[in-house]
């Protein structure tokens, strides 16, 4: 009987064949949720994170994030991020902002590959009125603010890199210390 990793891997591949033109790290989680309903968020991901490292052979990655098998290297192009604006919803009782930021965090992390560790901050975490902001060092992102399930993250500007400054950045990061793992 095959483990659940080697069942996750093998529908990956299986999808993978079915798109010659790669598969995003998100949208390929979705679809592996659909095949897999009863499977955690973080045993999907963590099977197909690295799945180019472990079978170079048959996925690569053209783009950060983006899957594709490696027969389809030369025949097809890298796809581009689609954008479709979308409004949040207004209504009293609406999403809030915090169901965002471990689906961003996530994103950050697997899609983009900018970060090996992302952490979900916000509120009032650091102290002071804007002592904690929500998040570091971003472009511009794209997202469907109705759906904090799967907000379909878009890139339209990539971060600059930024020296923060050294006494805030050692000040605050020994309040988070242990979620860092350091």
């Amino acid at each position: 009987m095959a483990t659940k990793k080697e069942l996750i891997t093998e529908k990956t591949i299986e999808l993978l064949e079915a798109t010659p033109l790669g598969i995003q790290f998100s949208e390929l989680v979705a679809q592996l949720h659909v095949a897999f309903p009863e499977d955690p968020h973080g045993t999907i991901t963590g099977t197909i994170w690295n799945l180019d490292v472990r079978q170079p052979d048959l996925i690569y990655k053209p783009l950060r994030g983006l899957f594709r098998l490696t027969r389809y290297r030369e025949t097809a192009a890298p796809i581009q991020a689609s954008v479709t604006p979308t409004t949040a919803q207004t209504s009293q009782g609406s999403l809030r902002e915090i169901a965002f930021y471990e689906p961003f965090a996530d994103f950050l992390v697997n899609d983009l590959e900018e970060c090996t560790k992302a952490i979900a901050l916000g509120g009032n975490r650091f102290g002071g009125r804007w002592g904690t902001p929500d998040v570091f060092g971003i472009g511009l992102i794209l997202f469907d603010a109705t759906q904090p399930e799967n907000p379909a993250f878009q890139i339209r500007v990539r971060a600059a890199r930024h020296e923060p400054d050294a006494f805030y950045v050692n000040q605050n990061v020994k309040l988070i210390a242990d979620q860092l793992g350091l």
